[in-house]
């Protein structure tokens, strides 16, 4: 055990740090734990780590951030070798660049296979392993005191020896059911050890299911941290650059509203609701923007007014869903009953029949 007296914490803070940028303000060597770059599937964390690769690499700009030119191990289980190929020559990889993909066989032991790599190659300086869950192979990915062991392992035979100049980064998945809510922090897959056992962690989501726009953000615990901000995807170089905040989508979307005229405000509740259908009131008023009290006063003038009908939904059932008029689902409306007025008689009719079968000229009530 080591024991610190306050003298020593400030003696320690003094001392020259020793790590260095591979991305800058990102990623950096010297740190006892990897790094995340966490996602759905199809979310493109595949796609970003070969952009990382090659712009490490190459010594080129990563999401607006300067990189050290290096050597890069990319270690990669999902892809045949053809595949692997083809992606990275796509996503701008050249002949001479200084990356080693490295396909595991499935009688490897991985991490003795990647300290080799590293022990033998004295270039590397980031290494990027697609996925976590596949490389340390965990007994139960959910399992905390399994996840510790697991990453224990990895950083006594491979992190410990190799980190002072090397980083690495790890790919791991989102919770299926948690990809659209809720922190970024709470959806990483597998036990809660995951998170906490990281230092950098980069998160990629899609915006919706009929959006196939991706939002990039990331946390770091000394760093420059990313803001939710939207991915300008280039296709023919399979490479992002970030394009627009969502804080500055929605300060967008607020100073527009102010400036709605009483008309453009009319056209902007009437377009959300068309393009959102089955939307909260709530919800619209906000996609909307700017001042909520104006937003809901003109829905009420449009419910009120016919263009708008409301039904109850949700998950509470007490939500006010809104629909163009026309547009709305059709309404399941339970049949009700009437009871013949004999008192004898218990035989019932929907309400549309004027008279019992048996007594018809009795009329029906309820």
């Amino acid at each position: 055990m080591k024991i610190l007296t306050p003298t020593d914490l400030k003696q320690s803070a003094s001392s020259p740090d020793h790590s260095v940028w591979i991305v800058e303000g990102l990623l950096r060597t010297n740190r006892q734990r990897i790094s995340l770059l966490c996602g759905s599937p199809h979310a493109g964390k595949s796609t970003v780590a070969r952009q990382l690769a090659i712009a490490v690499s190459q010594g080129k700009e990563f999401l607006g951030r300067e990189t050290m030119k290096s050597k890069v191990a990319y270690w990669q289980s999902e892809e045949t070798t053809e595949d692997a190929a083809e992606d990275f020559a796509k996503s701008g990889m050249m002949l001479d660049d200084p990356i080693v993909i490295l396909h595991p066989s499935p009688t490897d032991n991985n991490l003795l296979e990647l300290d080799k790599v590293l022990t033998e190659d004295k270039d590397i300086r980031l290494v990027v392993i697609e996925t976590l869950d596949d490389f340390l192979q965990m007994d139960d990915l959910s399992d905390n005191p399994s996840a510790r062991r697991a990453f224990e392992r990895f950083d006594r035979e491979v992190v410990s020896k190799h980190k002072e100049r090397v980083c690495f980064l790890a790919l791991h998945h989102f919770k299926k059911s948690d990809e659209q809510r809720g922190s970024s922090l709470t959806k990483i897959l597998g036990a809660t050890v995951i998170a906490g056992k990281t230092d950098c962690k980069i998160y990629l989501r899609q915006v919706g299911e009929g959006d196939g726009r991706r939002i990039v953000s990331a946390q770091t615990r000394k760093g420059v941290r990313i803001e939710p901000t939207y991915l300008d995807f280039d296709d023919a170089t399979q490479t992002s650059t970030l394009g627009q905040t969502l804080a500055d989508e929605r300060a967008d979307a607020k100073r527009v509203s102010l400036s709605l005229t009483h008309a453009e405000l009319r056209q902007r509740c009437i377009e959300v609701v068309a393009q959102n259908a089955g939307l909260s009131q709530a919800k619209c008023c906000e996609k909307v923007g700017g001042k909520t009290k104006l937003a809901n006063d003109m829905f009420k003038s449009l419910i009120d007014g016919g263009v708008i009908v409301v039904q109850q939904g949700g998950t509470t059932k007490t939500a006010h869903l809104l629909y163009l008029k026309g547009k709305e689902p059709t309404a399941i409306v339970p049949v009700e009953y009437l009871t013949c007025a004999d008192s004898d008689c218990t035989t019932q009719v929907p309400m549309r029949g004027a008279f019992c079968p048996r007594h018809k000229e009795v009329p029906c009530v309820n």
